[in-house]
Parts: structure tokens; C-alpha cells; sequence
């Protein structure tokens, strides 16, 4: 009797985890979103002083994607989307806000934003869409 089909099946490997930086000035969202994502299988870097995740950022190595706050002190999200361009850091960014209008600080047709409150399904949605693969590097060094 010829085997099943079923037991001829191989699964795709399982793509890998991606790495993400949540940025918020709240250490306690960047704490729960660091566990719910961990829990996940992802690699969480959290920061909740922008400018040191920006320095960071740059510095590399580069993640697959930034989590970030719009509004935060000493630095908003579209500031700190804008430095990583001119610094050629090209990671995807999803932006959060607790904003009733969140065009107040962003231009939502061209940026991700998720509304806060949101759900881990949502997030993990967002997360997806964003990190599908590139066909080159997301990180582009400038020379002096």
C-alpha cells in the first residue's frame, strides 16, 4: 500500500524570530511588551529614554524592527524615524499612541501605527507585516 500523502509532507522551516527594539518614556509598557513578545520567541531590546535607543540604533547591529512611542520626551517617534534615515538605519518602524488623532504627530498614510490599547494579535499582525524579507540590506553605512 503507497504511504499517505500526509506522511510525505515536509513543513517549511519555521522563520526565524525577529529582533525588535520597543521604545516607550513608560517602563512599564516597554517591560510588558518586552515579556509578551519574549514569550513569543522574540529578541526584545527595550528602551525608554529615546535618544540612548537612537545612539544604540545607529551604533547597530541593526533589528528587524523598532517598536516606538510618538510622543516621548527629548525625542518623538517621527524624530527618531527621521534620524535613523539619515543615519541609513533602515529597520521598519511601527509607531504606538494613545492619540485620538495620531496625525497630529504622524502622517499616518505613510507610517504603521498601532492605537493604544491594542492587541497581541494585532501587534504580532503588524510585526509580520512589517519584517517580511527585503531584497537588500537594511542597513546602509555612511562614509565619511
Amino acid at each position: 500500500m503507497p504511504p499517505h500523502p500526509e506522511t510525505n509532507f515536509t513543513s517549511p522551516a519555521p522563520r526565524p524570530a525577529a529582533n525588535v527594539v520597543v521604545i516607550d518614556d513608560d517602563p512599564e509598557i516597554v517591560a510588558t511588551l518586552s515579556a509578551l513578545l519574549g514569550d513569543q520567541g522574540f529578541a526584545v531590546e527595550g528602551y525608554t529614554d529615546p535618544r540612548i535607543a537612537l545612539d544604540r540604533l545607529c551604533a547597530g547591529p541593526c533589528p528587524d524592527l523598532v517598536l516606538s512611542d510618538c510622543l516621548m520626551p527629548r525625542l518623538t517617534g517621527t524624530e527618531l524615524a527621521e534620524a535613523l534615515t539619515a543615519a541609513g538605519v533602515r529597520a521598519p518602524v511601527v509607531f504606538m499612541t494613545a492619540l485620538a488623532d495620531p496625525e497630529f504627530c504622524i502622517d499616518t498614510g505613510r507610517m504603521r501605527v498601532l492605537n493604544k490599547p491594542f492587541h497581541l494579535e494585532d501587534l504580532l499582525a503588524e510585526i509580520d507585516a512589517a519584517t517580511r524579507p527585503l531584497s537588500g540590506p537594511r542597513t546602509v553605512r555612511k562614509t565619511a
